[in-house]
Order: C-alpha cells, then structure tokens, then sequence
C-alpha cells in the first residue's frame, strides 16, 4: 500500500514535470513561443481576410520584421530600454506596411485585430508597459 502511494506520487511529479516542459522556451523562461510567419499570417487572414497576393506580400513584411527584430536585440543587449523602443518602432513600421496592402474595410477589421493582438493587451492598460502581477509597479 506505502509502496503504491510512493508510486502514484513520483508519477504525479513527473508529469507535472512534462507538463511545465512544454510551455518553457529554449532559454529556460516560461510561456507560449513565439508565433511563426505563417501562423501570424494565417491568424491575419482569419480576422482580415486576404487574398494570395496580399499574402505573399504580407509573408515578406513578416520575414523581414523578423530579420530585424533578431537584429535588434542583438545590438541593444542589455540595454532593455532601448531594446523596447526599437521593438516598438520596428512594430509600428511592420504594422503601416500591412496597412497599405490592405483595402479599407480590411483596414478596419486589422485596425480591431490588433487591438486584440496579445502583444496590444501585454503592453496596454498597464504604467509603463509593467510586467503585471511579476514585479512592475501597480497604480
């Protein structure tokens, strides 16, 4: 009986252990992984709706936000706050390009997208782009 509990626990342990595994990034910190191009461009095209042209335009805008997002962060190590404002600016770039592809009502619909894109609600309605409950600064 001891014994089965022993067991039963060690097993409990080890898949909570799995469990926490797979929401963990290569540098060991928590959380979902970044989105891919095709993913942020599939989750586009489900709120906007566009078509192939506006795609492969679009995919190239996220390759090359992605080349210099890297770029970014490997110039600013260390330098937090200037990492952020680059990231910002290279995002608020990316999203004026996807802009002018799109049609007007498309603009609309991307225009309530990223006011419900998770990078809008993790920056948002929180002092200075806080880290929420983590540590940053509550008023």
């Amino acid at each position: 009986m001891r014994r089965n509990i022993v067991f039963a626990l060690f097993l409990t342990f080890f898949a909570g252990q799995l469990l926490l595994a797979q929401n963990m990034r290569p540098g060991g910190m928590m959380g979902p992984r970044k989105l891919t191009v095709d993913q942020r461009l599939k989750n586009l095209d489900d709120a906007v709706g566009l078509t192939a042209e506006q795609k492969k335009e679009i995919r190239k805008i996220f390759q090359n936000a992605d080349n210099r997002m890297k770029k970014i962060y490997e110039e600013n190590k260390g330098n937090r706050q200037a990492m952020r404002a680059a990231a910002l600016d290279q995002r608020e770039q990316t999203s004026r390009q996807i802009m002018n592809l799109l049609s007007d009502t498309q603009k609309e619909k991307y225009k309530k997208y990223l006011k419900t894109s998770p990078v809008q609600r993790n920056t948002q309605d929180r002092p200075f782009g806080g880290r929420g409950r983590r540590g940053g600064m509550q008023f």
